[in-house]
């Protein structure tokens, strides 16, 4: 109603003016209530209470993709690409258009010969002919493209509606249109950093972000992150092959049409990226209470040389941290903690500034008190957290803890890795808990030699003399990750080799999917060693290995020829 009473005050103020005949272009829904007009005073009523604000306009290019229903546009059509070629060839039977989709195959280099082309046409023909269509349609040409060119397959029919039937044909706008201040900011940053702006092949990059010297590298870096920020994904960031991740960044720059629009719809943040992105992330930190979302933030806004924002981020985290029971949460915040912690800015770009600087030391201070304070929680929380669970969820939680245990060794504090021991412990002791978690944390205690080989063995012919699916279980979560403890350890092996020689052939069935899932984890080294192992031992070629304690039996000749060799390689006379 606001909406058709302005554009009715409009139409009033041209006919004050004098012009007699007045065109209006708008949509049909309001044709109705401009074509007979109430009262003036009626329409001033209702526009009067209305707040004023001050409002810039900007034009966008309008594309083919936008003419579509796809889009969100109801009033659009759904093959402009398609009405484009109508418009150009309007006497084509086919020919021309299949010899475009023919074309088009060909540069994704797909094997298209002219037959294809002429048995298409006929078949396309033949369909309007048996439906008493004047004319080949675009439906006729779509099924005989399915049909001849495609093989019967569906899936290359997207690509010609994606590049002919739609199309990525795009208008431009005026070099002196209106634009909003956030865009301006854009184009000078993409001017100054030498940034192509290419709106059909993509570009590729790398920057080298280790060195302050090379500044312009740097701020392409920090501009892109802060775009992706704003969702105005220009760049696609992509692993550097061949060399460290950290030190390198490739990125695709492609330019999309509804990037302008989401430039002008950022631009509600700030006139400028820097305002702009900090005002919107400062937006996004205060109306999250998602632990998930704000972990992936920290990174993102890391790179983005946002460290003050960064900051707010891991104290907006360590207050939700302090009210959550969620354990595999918390987990999931350590490793890019630590990073934090101990890394910081890995490109030195706070360097180039005394604040930046100042914030990157103290964001490192924060983010280390935060993962010693989560560490002891997960410490405290994690026994609990692993009672009842099904295969599933302790296969997650196994995947936990030996991310947790390679942190531990990163850090590698004595306190902490007591902590993590006696954690540990409670798992592995624990018989109430899932097979999977207790073999797991007994295998993590032994490879850190927390605990003895010969509790090892203990715990493990304990554990094998149980109901033989918690056994497997158990054994699936000690095996987990390298099975070359049992090729090393003969002891664990015969345990092992014994108990599945005992078990009857209807119970060995049972259990064999499990063991297969346990085994086929490992390395096809691994298993073909553990084959010819078992092998030799069914038919009883094995040897045990020979170990005596009585120093009468050592070969001092022998061990003296040992040494020389020793001490030539380190240097030693």
């Amino acid at each position: 109603i606001l909406r058709e009473a302005y554009m009715r005050k409009v139409i009033r103020q041209a006919q004050k003016e004098g012009f007699q005949k007045i065109a209006i272009v708008c949509g049909a829904w309001h044709a109705p209530a401009l074509a007979e007009m109430p009262p003036q005073k009626q329409d001033e009523e209702l526009l009067k209470k209305l707040p004023k604000i001050k409002v810039e306009c900007t034009w966008i290019p309008w594309t083919y993709d936008r003419l579509t229903f796809e889009s969100g546009y109801g009033a659009g059509i759904a093959s402009p690409g398609w009405y484009q070629h109508l418009w150009d060839y309007p006497n084509d039977n086919g020919a021309l258009w299949l010899s475009k989709v023919a074309r088009l195959f060909r540069e994704k280099q797909m094997d298209i010969s002219v037959a294809h082309v002429i048995e298409g046409v006929r078949l396309a023909e033949s369909l309007a002919a048996i439906r008493h269509l004047p004319k080949v349609g675009l439906y006729e040409l779509n099924e005989a493209t399915q049909t001849v060119l495609c093989f019967g397959e569906s899936i290359m029919m997207e690509l010609i509606n994606k590049e002919l039937i739609v199309s990525n044909r795009m208008g431009s706008v005026p070099t002196g249109a209106p634009k909003v201040p956030l865009q301006v900011d854009l184009e000078k940053a993409q001017k100054r950093l030498r940034l192509e702006v290419n709106m059909t092949d993509p570009v590729t990059i790398i920057l080298d972000i280790r060195n302050v010297k090379n500044k312009i590298d740097l701020d392409k870096s920090c501009l892109l992150h802060r775009l992706n920020l704003l969702g105005i994904n220009w760049g696609e960031r992509k692993k550097v092959k061949g060399t460290n991740v950290s030190l390198k960044e490739e990125w695709t720059l492609l330019w999309q049409p509804e990037l302008a629009v989401k430039v002008i719809e950022m631009g509600i943040w700030g006139n400028t990226i820097e305002e702009a992105v900090h005002r919107f992330m400062n937006h996004t930190i205060d109306n999250s209470s998602q632990l998930q979302e704000l972990l992936t933030l920290i990174t993102k806004s890391f790179r983005a040389f946002l460290f003050s924002i960064s900051e707010k981020l891991i104290d907006k985290i360590n207050t939700l941290a302090a009210v959550t029971n969620d354990i595999l949460q918390l987990i999931t915040i350590i490793p890019e903690l630590l990073n934090l912690s101990r890394y910081g800015d890995v490109s030195k770009y706070a360097e180039l500034n005394a604040n930046d600087k100042k914030s990157s030391q103290k964001l490192q201070e924060v983010a280390q008190n935060l993962l010693e304070e989560l560490l002891i929680r997960i410490f405290i929380g994690l026994p609990p957290a692993c009672y009842s669970l099904d295969d599933d969820a302790a296969n997650t939680f196994v995947e936990h803890l030996r991310t947790l245990d390679g942190i531990i060794k990163t850090i590698s504090q004595k306190e902490q890795t007591t902590e993590w021991q006696k954690t540990l412990r409670q798992l592995a002791d624990n018989e109430q808990m899932n097979g999977l978690i207790v073999g797991s944390a007994t295998r993590l205690l032994f490879d850190a030699k927390a605990i003895e080989a010969t509790e090892a063995e203990v715990r493990l012919s304990k554990a094998l003399s149980s109901e033989p699916s918690v056994a497997a279980t158990w054994l699936e979560g000690f095996l987990k990750g390298s099975g070359m403890i049992l090729l090393l350890d003969d002891t664990l092996w015969n345990i092992l080799y014994a108990w599945v020689k005992q078990l009857d052939e209807q119970i060995f069935l049972e259990i064999l999917p499990l063991l297969r899932r346990t085994f086929a984890n490992f390395s096809t080294v691994e298993r073909r060693k553990m084959g010819e192992k078992a092998k030799a031992q069914s038919s009883g070629q094995t040897q045990k290995a020979k170990t005596s304690s009585n120093p009468s039996d050592f070969d001092l000749e022998r061990g003296e020829k040992a040494m020389q060799v020793v001490k030539m390689l380190l240097g030693l006379k």
